[in-house]
């Protein structure tokens, strides 16, 4: 290179105290850069490098565009900006350049299009896309819809109707028994024993929409087995998996014509083991038992122990007299019944064997077996009489 341009040129000390002329240009020996002078600033402007090693901390005027990586330990500062003029830009946009910005003190946040889309805030919560996702940092929760969780994931939906889905937690496989589920591990451990699961049931295969809702629970260890489940037609099965009569343990609720509700028992049951029990205020006031293995008896408490003041009832023949056995028939299906009670007529014979609802635009009802202690009692009255007579 045969042609040569020579600078004055001096150390940045040297710089320091240094006034140039106006449009003179010399050269920084310690910084390596070119410094313009005015020729009334002392030391001149320093020329920033391309790697901008020499530029100290400060503020840069106007737009800084960066086309390659920002690395090292520097800081760089912008103005806090907002979401259609972020403080620092990243990359092309049609009307606003995506970017960082700070919308509030310690608060760091990112848009795009000149929409906000994530805010973390001086106390590290993170809000996306206006609580679409939220995150409570201090009380480590995740909210879905909310900014405000309760629960360590709140999901949430303002949106009125029956379409409204707040969560959804989908298996695509199309292969019969997919299932998809929610786990519930109340221990210590992050495995699957000692929990319960509730499995929605992919029921069809090959793509069919039929799904059951399974429950599964486990009793001390050991992996959850299914309890319960509901299945597509809206059958509730408990204690099985299969619907019908079965030699197990197991209540079904199959709304079928066949039978709306079936209760079973298994051969290791025996005579007088319980199908239901009722009770009132802690104590048992009827059941229905199993009779050896073809029948069932219908009971209402009637024990010794539950009675006082215990005395032969009075004579029956005035009430029986009383009673008015009517045939009649019904409205709904016009059938025709030979012999019955009107329960209002009954009521004043033998209340208790009619049900009277506090509401009174609700039917009364009659209880039929309440009425059987009084026949008894009248059969006995009439053998007696005709034993004296000599007739029995």
């Amino acid at each position: 290179m045969p042609d040569q341009l020579q600078l004055r040129g001096g150390t940045t000390a040297e710089h320091s105290t240094f006034t140039g002329a106006s449009k003179e240009v010399t050269v920084d020996t310690t910084k390596k850069t070119l410094v313009v002078h005015d020729g009334a600033t002392v030391g001149g402007t320093p020329l920033a490098k391309q790697e901008l090693s020499n530029v100290t901390a400060g503020a840069i005027p106007g737009t800084l565009a960066v086309t390659g990586a920002i690395t090292g330990s520097s800081t760089i500062t912008s103005a806090a900006g907002t979401a259609t003029g972020t403080g620092i830009q990243v990359g092309t946009g049609t009307t606003y350049k995506p970017g960082i910005y700070s919308p509030g003190a310690d608060q760091l946040a990112i848009s795009t299009n000149g929409t906000s889309r994530l805010v973390v805030d001086a106390s590290g919560n993170v809000n996306i896309d206006s609580n679409t996702l939220y995150v409570d940092a201090a009380n480590n929760r995740v909210g879905i819809g909310t900014s405000g969780p309760v629960a360590a994931v709140h999901s949430r939906t303002d949106n009125a109707g029956s379409g409204s889905t707040p969560l959804l937690i989908q298996n695509r496989s199309t292969s019969a028994n997919t299932a998809v589920g929610i786990i519930f591990a109340p221990n210590v451990s992050d495995t699957a024993d000692r929990s319960a699961i509730i499995y929605g049931v992919n029921s069809s295969g090959g793509g069919g929409n039929g799904t059951n809702l399974a429950f599964y629970t486990n009793l001390d260890g050991g992996s959850p087995t299914e309890k319960a489940c509901i299945d597509g037609y809206g059958r509730i099965l408990i204690g099985t998996s299969t619907t019908g009569l079965q030699n197990v343990r197991s209540l079904l609720w199959q709304g079928s014509a066949e039978a709306a509700l079936y209760i079973n028992h298994s051969t290791s049951d025996g005579s007088g083991d319980p199908f239901v029990k009722f009770g009132y205020n802690g104590g048992q006031i009827g059941s229905i038992t199993q009779s050896g293995t073809t029948a069932v008896l219908y009971n209402t408490t009637s024990d010794q122990r539950l009675k006082e003041n215990i005395q032969d009832s009075d004579l029956a023949s005035t009430l029986i007299d009383a009673l008015q056995v009517r045939q009649f028939k019904w409205k709904s299906d016009k059938s025709h019944q030979r012999y019955g009670f009107v329960a209002q007529e009954l009521v004043t014979v033998a209340p208790e064997a009619v049900h009277q609802p506090e509401n009174p635009d609700e039917m009364m009802g009659v209880d039929y077996s309440k009425l059987v202690p009084m026949l008894v009692k009248e059969i006995q009255s009439l053998r007696a009489r005709l034993a004296a007579a000599g007739i029995a």
